[in-house]
């Protein structure tokens, strides 16, 4: 399937076929914060254009945007390798990463111009998201921020 415009003056181009994935993290260095976040398998067979997306947030504890502590996070996107990415009993599902981009905690506050945004083609049946602080952080910085992906045909 090819991509259509949504309108007949063109404008914002849209699939057919789409898929959205959208997550709100927050992580930490510290006691009881999660440092990584990994995503669930995704599966977007089918539809091999892949943007994966993301930008800092503000939730209003802190008047200064954005509302983080942490200049910026590494973002993966992976896609499962091994049996042709589908899950049978007693063959392990393994990953392959096709990507990683540090994402800066310091843009608008909206997604009109997401800081990460990324396109990639991937013919695969799975992809899933991880989140990471990168090592040598400070304890009790944080960061906060929104990870979208959209796959479409």
């Amino acid at each position: 399937m090819a991509f259509i415009p949504n309108n007949s003056i063109g404008g914002e181009i849209v699939s057919k076929s789409t898929f959205f994935f959208e997550k709100a993290l927050s992580l930490g260095v510290g006691f009881g914060l999660d440092q990584t976040y990994i995503s669930d398998w995704l599966q977007v067979q089918g539809m091999p254009n892949i943007v994966l997306s993301a930008n800092g947030t503000d939730d209003g504890n802190n008047l200064i945007y954005p509302d983080s502590t942490i200049g910026q996070v590494i973002v993966t996107l992976e896609i499962a390798s091994g049996n042709a990415g589908f899950f049978e009993a007693g063959i392990g599902l393994s990953s392959q990463k096709i990507g990683e981009w540090t994402c800066p905690l310091t843009d608008s506050q909206t997604f009109d111009v997401p800081v990460l945004y990324q396109v990639v083609q991937v013919p695969t049946k799975f992809v899933r998201i991880k989140v990471t602080i990168p090592s040598g952080t400070p304890v009790n910085n944080y960061a906060k921020l929104y990870v979208r992906l959209h796959a479409s045909a």
